[in-house]
């Protein structure tokens, strides 16, 4: 795992957990003050400033709703977006994985599976061989998605 800082964007308590110390502050548009003891910094206009405060921290999503984590991606500037691949996933060598990416813990991705830019794939998924995941899209928790599969 990359040593960099992050801020994440949406509450998962479940990833900030997971991530520990690395996360130094939470974006959300609907809550204020702080969760699990990391502050909440508002709404997404205030990233801007923050970033040029803080010029080492990468916003990772951790926003569900495919159209709304594509939209602030490109809000929070595409390049700089983070990748989180658990500890606890097992992703195959041969799998290609684009740019902001969340692949959450006990889940598998197969050989020869492509997951696009800013897919989510939730805890204990499945991907199997062959398969496309388009970008944007969204795994649910505990899914299985068989070989030769294409989802946008």
């Amino acid at each position: 795992m990359n040593s960099y800082k992050l801020a994440v964007v949406g509450i998962d308590k479940d990833l900030l957990d997971v991530l520990g110390d690395r996360v130094v502050a939470v974006f959300d548009r609907e809550s204020r003050g702080d969760v699990m003891g990391i502050p909440i910094m508002g709404d997404d206009d205030a990233w801007p400033a923050f970033k040029a405060a803080h010029p080492d921290v990468r916003p990772l999503m951790a926003i569900d709703p495919p159209a709304l984590r594509r939209k602030l991606t490109m809000q929070y500037g595409e390049a700089d977006v983070a990748s989180y691949i658990d500890n606890q996933a097992v992703v195959s060598a041969h799998a290609r994985i684009g740019n902001g990416v969340v692949v959450r813990r006990l889940v598998l991705i197969s050989a020869d599976v492509e997951l696009g830019e800013g897919v989510r794939i939730n805890v204990g998924a499945q991907v199997h061989h062959d398969c496309v995941i388009g970008n944007y899209a969204t795994v649910a928790p505990g899914a299985l998605v068989m070989g030769s599969v294409r989802l946008g």
